[in-house]
């Protein structure tokens, strides 16, 4: 396993902690900052999926970028949580 995340490691990675998270909150344990949390979590999702976008069924198939991670599209990839924020 690398210790580099590629985009789809860390989109699944956040999915798991989102979901464990409303989880954890359905159950009724320390739900104060656990709508945040979410909240946050669903914006990187998001931005990841500007570098790795997926199709209405989930998948990522052919829809390839630059970066994305598949073979032959492994380059830089990063991502902005908050674009409003990166041009001031």
């Amino acid at each position: 396993m690398s210790s580099t995340p590629t985009p789809k490691s860390a989109y699944e990675a956040l999915c798991a902690a989102q979901s464990a998270l409303n989880e954890h909150a359905r159950r009724g344990m320390d739900v104060g900052r656990v709508p945040h949390w979410v909240a946050t979590i669903g914006v990187l999702l998001r931005q990841i999926e500007t570098v790795r976008p997926l199709a209405n069924n989930g998948k990522h198939g052919e829809l390839h970028t630059d970066s994305c991670g598949c073979e032959g599209h492994t380059g830089p990839w990063s991502i902005v949580m908050w674009p409003s924020e990166a041009t001031t």
